[in-house]
């Protein structure tokens, strides 16, 4: 059930921020959705699932932690950065389980789980402000750099 319930509030914030976000937030959006599939797809069948470093989860976690970077990195946005911090601390848990083979796959599980309801209300956030933004005539989307070479 907790899944069917995130995927419906992982859809709904990727559609909002697919129709009322700038770049930074459909980036963001479609790279929530895209891992969150591979996530689903390369999970250990449930006998064996958490009980050691799932490498599949991983790899997509480490895909998803670099697009978060760089979105965060280039980004006129402060919400990044706070949701490439959380994904970090998430995509460390599988570190944290390869280090201490100890910890129970429960506590594995709710490591890498935890973080990503308060990402999806970032992107919610995020978006919600980016449009308010854009209403007011002040929607930039890339700071600095990233912005001169997009012009």
């Amino acid at each position: 059930m907790r899944v069917a319930i995130f995927s419906a509030l992982l859809l709904f914030a990727s559609l909002f921020a697919l129709v009322r976000g700038g770049a930074p937030e459909r980036i963001v959006g479609v790279a929530l959705l895209l891992a969150f599939g591979v996530s689903i797809g390369m999970q250990q069948p449930l006998a064996s699932r958490f009980v050691s470093v799932e490498w599949g989860i991983f790899a997509a976690d480490l895909v998803l932690l670099i697009v978060l970077l760089a979105v965060a990195l280039h980004a006129d946005r402060f919400w990044t950065l706070w949701l490439a911090a959380f994904h970090t601390l998430g995509t460390g848990g599988h570190l944290v389980r390869g280090l201490d083979h100890g910890i129970e796959p429960i506590a594995y599980a709710i490591l890498l789980a935890s973080w990503s309801y308060p990402m999806v209300l970032l992107l919610v956030i995020g978006t919600a402000r980016h449009s308010r933004r854009r209403k007011l005539g002040h929607a930039r989307d890339w700071s600095g750099r990233a912005s001169a070479r997009a012009a």
